[in-house]
Formats: structure tokens, C-alpha cells, sequence
């Protein structure tokens, strides 16, 4: 596993904002169970994630949802802030495209991200299907400079 990009003290602030937050929503308190949770899902999804997108992140999610945060909502949110989610529309043509090669059950969700070797592999086809496009078109453009088309004015078909 890669080093982490914050210290535990730092996950532990995340955490706690996170659960002031939570508490300030809801009225509820964080359970331990759920903050083991999240500082685990910190750790493994998002190790590169820094404490100053996090805090931009909670900030950013509270500010424009209004509700519990969960800590798929951090994450999803820090991976759009940073960058690193696709667009909606863009996600949700990669996944009907994913859906159509057999890439991912037809059940995914268009709204859900895809894994990064189906994206892959999403790109190298695209890539493929880019060369074959170029190939066609210089077939297409030597045909027609070898003959000129004739345009024949005024003649009835």
C-alpha cells in the first residue's frame, strides 16, 4: 500500500470534522464503528487525497447538499474537485458503452464510476477506432484526387 499523503493525526481531524458536521445535521453522534470506517475507506480509496482537499471537500459538500455525509460522499466529492471523476455525461456514455461490450453487469449504474481497467480499455478502443477513422479518410482523399469529380451541367437523367 502506498504511503498515505495525510498523518493519522490528520485523518483523525478529517474524521472529526466530518462527524461535527454529522452532529450539526442530524443532531446524531458518530458511532466508533463508523468512524473506524472512515478513517479504513480514507486509508485505502483515496491514500493521496491531502487534508486541505478534504477540508475543502466536507466544506464543499455541506455547503451545497445540506445533509448526513457519508464517506462515499467525501470521497466522490474530493475525486470531482480533483479531477479525477469524469463528467456525468461523460460517465454515463462510458458506462452504456461498457454496458454494450460486456465490460461491467447490465445492471451498473450510469452514475456509478467505472474501474480503471475498463476505462482502459474503454480508451484504447477509442483509440483503435480513431486510427481506423484516419485510415479511411486518407483512403478517401487519395481516391478523389485521382479522379476529378465531373459535374455535367444541364444534362437530363
Amino acid at each position: 500500500m502506498n504511503r498515505p499523503a495525510m498523518t493519522a493525526a490528520q485523518i483523525g481531524e478529517v474524521v472529526a470534522l466530518a462527524a461535527a458536521g454529522d452532529q450539526y445535521m442530524t443532531a446524531e453522534r458518530m458511532t466508533s464503528e463508523r468512524v473506524q470506517l472512515w478513517m479504513y475507506a480514507i486509508l485505502t480509496e483515496a491514500p493521496e487525497m491531502t487534508f486541505d482537499q478534504a477540508q475543502c471537500s466536507i466544506g464543499h459538500y455541506y455547503a451545497r447538499v445540506g445533509r448526513s455525509m457519508q464517506i462515499g460522499d467525501l470521497i466522490s466529492t474530493w475525486e470531482q474537485l480533483a479531477g479525477k471523476a469524469q463528467a456525468p455525461v461523460e460517465l454515463a456514455r462510458d458506462v452504456r458503452m461498457a454496458r454494450r461490450f460486456g465490460l461491467v453487469p447490465r445492471d451498473w449504474h450510469e452514475s456509478k464510476q467505472l474501474p480503471s481497467e475498463v476505462v482502459a480499455r474503454l480508451d484504447a478502443w477509442r483509440a483503435d477506432q480513431s486510427a481506423e477513422r484516419e485510415q479511411l479518410n486518407r483512403e478517401i482523399a487519395a481516391a478523389e484526387d485521382g479522379k476529378r469529380l465531373r459535374l455535367d451541367v444541364g444534362r437530363r437523367v
